[in-house]
């Protein structure tokens, strides 16, 4: 199973009021660590501690859908 197959199919239940977008971000802010110095905990209440928040939808989607060159 593929990230992007485990992502579809927990949408369905834990994401499905949100856009698949915003749902890539909440899953990734679940297992990310938590912010430890004052620096991360500044980009956290910017929300910008997750590294794929800075990403565009295009990408998110990418991560989502696995549309990447998959062999």
């Amino acid at each position: 199973m593929r990230f992007s197959d485990f992502v579809q199919l927990m949408h369905r239940y834990i994401g499905c009021s949100v856009t698949q977008q915003e749902y890539v971000l909440y899953l990734t802010n679940l297992v990310i660590r938590d912010p430890m110095t004052d620096d991360e905990e500044k980009l956290e209440e910017n929300d910008d501690f997750n590294p794929l928040s800075s990403k565009d939808v295009s990408t998110l989607s990418k991560i989502y859908s696995g549309t990447q060159n998959r062999k």
